[in-house]
C-alpha cells in the first residue's frame, strides 16, 4: 500500500489525472491567439490615444451600418463601446475556434477568422476616431432641428435626405 502511495505521489499532475501532455497541438491556433491579442491591444492603444488627443466634448460615432445611421456618443462612451465590441469579438471567436464546434472546420478558417474580424473592428474604431477629429460638436439644438446633438456634417446629410 505504501508503494502505491509513493508511486502516485512521484508522478506528475498530468500523468495522475490523464490530462494530455499538449492541450493545443496546433501551434497555428496559438499564433492566431497571439495575433488577435496584439490587435486587441492595438484597439486599447487607439482608445487611449483618442482619449488624450480628442478635444473635450468630442463625440465618437458608433456605426452599426451605413454612416447615415451612426449613433454619436460622448468621447468616453463611444470609445468604450468600440473597445467592448473588440473584447467580445475576441472572447467569442477565440472560444469558438478552440471549441468542439469548430473541430471539423478547415484549419485556415479557425486560424484566420479571429484576426480578420478584429482587424475589421480595429479599422472601424480608427475610422471613428478620425471622424471624431474631423467633426466638431455643436451645442444641442443649435441648428434648431431634432438632430442638434450631431456633428454638422451629419446634420447637413440628414437635412438633405429628409
Amino acid at each position: 500500500m505504501a508503494d502505491v502511495a509513493v508511486s502516485a505521489r512521484g508522478r506528475g499532475y498530468r500523468e495522475r489525472h490523464g490530462a494530455p501532455a499538449d492541450p493545443d497541438p496546433d501551434p497555428t491556433l496559438t499564433a492566431s491567439l497571439a495575433i488577435s491579442g496584439v490587435l486587441l491591444f492595438a484597439m486599447a492603444v487607439t482608445a487611449g490615444y483618442a482619449i488624450v488627443s480628442l478635444p473635450r466634448g468630442a463625440r465618437v460615432p458608433v456605426n452599426p451600418g451605413t454612416p447615415e445611421h451612426s449613433v454619436w456618443l460622448s468621447k468616453l462612451a463611444g470609445l468604450a463601446v468600440w473597445l467592448a465590441v473588440g473584447v467580445i469579438a475576441f472572447a467569442a471567436l477565440e472560444s469558438l475556434t478552440r471549441s468542439g464546434i469548430a473541430v471539423n472546420w478547415a484549419t485556415s478558417m479557425r486560424v484566420t477568422l479571429p484576426p480578420a474580424v478584429l482587424c475589421v473592428v480595429l479599422a472601424g474604431e480608427a475610422a471613428a476616431v478620425i471622424t471624431a477629429r474631423q467633426e466638431q460638436p455643436t451645442p444641442r439644438g443649435a441648428r434648431g432641428g431634432p438632430h442638434g446633438d450631431q456633428p454638422p456634417r451629419a446634420q447637413e446629410q440628414q437635412e438633405q435626405h429628409g
